[in-house]
């Protein structure tokens, strides 16, 4: 008898202790979270949602109205985060206690979800495998619409999922995956399948109500912004399908922003995104490969639910891979070639818990009889990943690797001496193999990580054959070495803790509150106001109604540099010439360093009509030059 097992298995069994894991786990997230809301710089998306929102609701502006803001999103995506600044007050320190407020809602999601489909333990686990992932509870930690599209995507699991919910909770779940599509558009895909996965589970009855309640929640939403909704729509339909959509389009004009992307950085956004989500995406590869037969499943249902969970993560990793990956002509238009390639780490943000799901039904409901072709793939699969995830780590991994020193072994072989290093493995690399550094640099990662992968997979075999002479499932087993390594890892500059675009010592929503005194001190309200500052527009949330030039919140993105002004103004676009007559009609200039060049700093050095004002302090503290320049009108 193995005594461990005799005192393991009843104290494992206690119903308490799992919960407690679980609410350690929900802790140590938290304590991460409240971290990273005040650590890291605003970005522009997050500024956008939250100015915009606001100003939906505080003016007679509207989504999508001509000669407005640029609205390239679905509605929700403004007005949410826009309702909780006015009520509870504008500025970027609202904005992050509302991301953390998300968070903690997704938590509790995950929870009730995990342990419906799988049990207790499993649904504690889900908790740790975000607690310890550093990469989305940074991407969650800001006011974009990650957390708020992760809470939607995950409520509609906790009202749907798992076959014995009632008809009324079904119900809430088919309005919010409406509500999902009418807050980003490449969520549009999650109300078809719900309603496929509702006919399957429930009946004919149930998918007909839940049907009529989705699509009602999507109808209304798009009669109270129509017809201008059609321009988000217009942005990704094809032309030759949807000819009719042609008045909501971009209008013509050549983007400023137009950036040249390789084919090894689409490579690299793809790899980013694996190594960022790497047990989201081993739960989709373990399900592709490994899926079993019909009757090794433990109930039905289970299976059922496996299978919408599989299809909607490859659904929704389709839908934004087109959009972010630069295969999608439309966004030319809309924002420039390849706007956003290495977007898709971030957009797999909104969905990739589907993958925990599918990794929790998968452990608590199968069987694994799988065949040898299926392990030998999945062995292979274990490999690659590895791989890949080195090589998406290059910049981490390269920066010490090549520094490694290699003994000389044709010595030790020779003489039977072992004599120090002397050369470093980017040397040995060149003169040995004529491996440049650029080369070098990504391939030694690829190794590296593709080494590590046979090693996981040999101990995953040992311990699988183990396993199985105690009567267990070795595969099974085996996978559960393999996650465990990758929970272990996550925390890790090569996995989730390399995700570091953002990071910023210093209280960053204080910096915001400081430089916005400063601001709504030095501008009344109502004031007409140039903007050319920080990236997010997020420091005019201290100012008090002002009117803006509505293209230029996005700065360079929506910058055209040809096209007929009225229809770029009417868009939200703009372009020098429209720049210079708003810059002549402000009563104040509010311009960021990066942009104080050209044209723009000979008008506001003309101590004839402007004069310098006031200067902010550092919005981000670990960024010296991130402060912003206040200009006003000089005094006749």
């Amino acid at each position: 008898m193995n005594p461990f097992k005799s005192i393991l298995h009843p104290t494992l069994s206690l119903p308490w202790l799992a919960k407690g894991a679980a609410f350690l786990g929900v802790l140590i997230y938290s304590i991460q979270a409240w971290g990273w809301i005040h650590n890291q710089v605003s970005v522009m998306d997050e500024g956008l949602y939250q100015y915009k929102g606001l100003s939906f609701l505080r003016s007679d502006l509207f989504p999508f109205q001509d000669y407005g803001f640029y609205t390239n999103h679905m509605p929700l995506s403004y007005l949410i985060p826009g309702t909780v600044l006015f009520l509870f007050g504008a500025g970027l320190g609202t904005v992050r206690l509302y991301a953390l407020g998300l968070q903690i809602f997704l938590l509790v999601g995950v929870w009730i979800v995990s342990r419906r489909i799988g049990t207790d333990w499993l649904a504690a686990g889900s908790i740790w495998v975000m607690a310890l992932n550093a990469a989305p509870i940074k991407m969650y930690s800001m006011g974009a619409s990650q957390g708020l599209v992760a809470c939607l995507v995950v409520w509609t699991m906790v009202a749907a999922l798992g076959g014995d919910r009632p008809i009324w909770q079904v119900l809430v779940g088919a309005s919010l995956a409406g509500a999902a599509l009418l807050t980003r558009l490449n969520l549009a895909p999650l109300l078809p399948l719900l309603l496929v996965y509702i006919l399957w589970e429930y009946g004919r009855r149930t998918a007909g109500w839940a049907a009529l309640t989705g699509l009602a929640v999507v109808l209304i939403g798009h009669l109270v912004f129509w017809p201008g909704i059609l321009r988000p729509w217009a942005a990704w339909a094809p032309p030759d399908l949807f000819p009719f959509l042609a008045a909501w389009r971009p209008p013509e004009g050549q983007p400023f922003w137009d950036p040249e992307v390789t084919s090894l950085s689409r490579l690299y956004s793809l790899l980013q995104t694996v190594r960022f989500h790497l047990i989201s995406a081993t739960g989709l590869l373990a399900a592709l490969i490994l899926w079993p037969r019909p009757g090794s499943w433990n109930a039905p249902n289970r299976r059922r639910v496996a299978v919408f969970l599989t299809v909607s993560f490859l659904v929704l990793f389709a839908a934004h891979a087109w959009a972010s990956l630069g295969t999608h002509s439309q966004t030319d238009q809309a924002l420039g070639s390849d706007y956003c390639v290495y977007c898709l780490p971030v957009y797999t943000a909104f969905y990739g818990i589907l993958g925990i799901f599918l990794l929790v039904v998968l452990l608590a409901n199968l069987q694994w009889r799988t065949t040898l072709w299926q392990r030998i793939l999945g062995g292979c699969a274990l490999i690659s990943i590895a791989a890949g995830v080195g090589l998406g780590a290059y910049q981490e991994i390269s920066a010490w690797a090549l520094r490694w020193r290699i003994p000389r072994l044709k010595t030790l072989v020779t003489q039977g001496r072992w004599l120090p290093a002397e050369a470093t493995l980017r040397e040995f690399l060149d003169s040995q193999f004529g491996l440049g550094f650029e080369t070098a640099k990504h391939l030694v990662p690829a190794v590296i990580g593709g080494l590590i992968g046979l090693l996981l997979l040999m101990i995953a075999i040992w311990f699988g054959r183990i396993t199985k002479r105690q009567g267990r499932e070795p595969v099974r087993n085996g996978l559960l070495v393999v996650l465990a390594a990758m929970l272990i890892l996550s925390p890790t500059s090569a996995l989730g803790g390399g995700y570091t675009t953002y990071d910023c010592s210093g209280d960053v929503p204080a910096a915001h509150a400081a430089a916005g005194k400063i601001l709504s001190a030095a501008i009344p309200a109502e004031s007409a106001v140039y903007w050319q500052g920080s990236l997010s527009p997020a420091p005019l949330l201290y100012l008090d109604s002002p009117k803006l030039l509505p293209g230029q919140l996005h700065l360079d993105y929506t910058l055209r540099l040809s096209g007929d002004d009225d229809d770029l103004l009417r868009y939200g676009f703009w372009s020098e010439s429209l720049a210079r007559k708003w810059l002549a009609a402000s009563d104040f200039a509010i311009v960021s360093p990066r942009y104080f060049g050209g044209w723009l700093r000979e008008e506001l050095q003309d101590p004839a009509r402007f004069e310098l004002i006031a200067v902010t302090e550092p919005l981000a503290p670990c960024d010296p030059d991130s402060i912003l320049y206040v200009f006003g009108k000089s005094s006749p």
